[in-house]
């Protein structure tokens, strides 16, 4: 589950999210919309988010499971 999926479900917008983490309300949005990898923010970025969301850094650091399997058909129809 990606960082915009967490923020849903915690009933949060961006800058509710901004506001109780610390990080910056366009980071944030840069990162729900791929601009910045989620593999690549800091990692104190990283803990600032799941806190705020009561989740751990591991769990938004995961590869979205709905992205990995389209990627995984797509490799499929491609081969």
């Amino acid at each position: 589950m990606g960082l915009k999926q967490f923020r849903k479900e915690a009933g949060l917008s961006l800058h509710q999210l901004a506001k109780l983490s610390g990080v910056n309300y366009q980071k944030i949005y840069q990162i729900e919309k791929g601009t910045i990898n989620v593999e690549h923010i800091m990692l104190r970025t990283a803990k600032k988010l799941a806190d705020a969301l009561g989740v751990t850094p591991e769990d938004l650091l995961k590869p979205d499971e709905e992205t990995a399997e389209t990627e995984s058909t797509e490799d499929d129809e491609n081969a």
